[in-house]
This record gives C-alpha cells, structure tokens and sequence, in this order.
C-alpha cells in the first residue's frame, strides 16, 4: 500500500496545493491528505 500512495500533501490547509496535484501531476497513484502521521507496524 505504502508504494502506491505516490503524493502525500500535508495538513488540510494545504488543500489548493491537494486539488492541483489531483489535476495537473502526471503519474499520480494516490493524492493524499495526511492529516496525521502513518504509523509503522
């Protein structure tokens, strides 16, 4: 799953920067808001 998730944004304030890799990176897997850390294990 790690491997899949390819353009975490940080915090939802940064959600302009969220919708633009949406609709302008090419190659984007999975956008993603990481809101938290993702914990290991």
């Amino acid at each position: 799953l790690g491997r899949l998730l390819t353009h975490p944004v940080k915090g939802l304030e940064n959600y302009r920067e969220l919708l633009h890799t949406l609709t302008t990176v090419r190659g984007a897997i999975k956008v993603f808001c990481e809101v938290a850390e993702l914990g290991r294990g």
